[in-house]
């Protein structure tokens, strides 16, 4: 993605917000003068209330919600290809964390500095995309982690 294109936090200085709320967003970013307008990406680990934005905001503001539902550890199951015996065993009864300590003796798994060098030495594009077939129809329209990737 273009740089240019990209609005900074005026505080920080990053590409990114730590802002939920649509009102601290809508005072913090908009009544600008966006060329291209201006789209929303809020990237959540769950499905987030709705993003209720002033009417006057309604016609140049886009928003889209990113839910990256799957845990880390999801996406090591992907690539180690035991994502399926994981969810016929029953995905509600044992954490995907859990299988990793129990089935794949990954006893780190929950660590940075573990994951860190897991992410190096496999594919995690690979397991975005794995994850993503697995999810079949389960998708809907809401937008994912393979998203993010076009």
């Amino acid at each position: 993605m273009p740089h240019d294109n990209v609005v900074l936090d005026f505080d920080t200085q990053k590409p990114y917000t730590r802002l939920r709320k649509a009102k601290d967003i809508e005072s913090r970013f908009f009544g600008y003068d966006y060329p291209n307008g201006l789209l929303i990406a809020r990237i959540v680990d769950v499905n987030p209330d709705k993003f209720v934005i002033s009417k006057c905001y309604k016609d140049t503001v886009v928003y889209h919600d990113i839910i990256t539902r799957q845990e880390i550890e999801v996406l090591i199951l992907v690539s180690e290809g035991e994502y399926d015996e994981w969810y016929r065993h029953g995905k509600q009864k044992v954490k995907a964390s859990d299988w990793c300590k129990q089935k794949l003796k990954m006893g780190r798994v929950k660590e940075r500095v573990f994951l860190e060098d897991y992410w190096q030495q496999h594919d995690l594009v690979a397991a975005i995309h794995g994850y993503t077939h697995h999810l079949g129809s389960q998708k809907n329209a809401q937008f994912n982690l393979e998203d993010l990737l076009k």
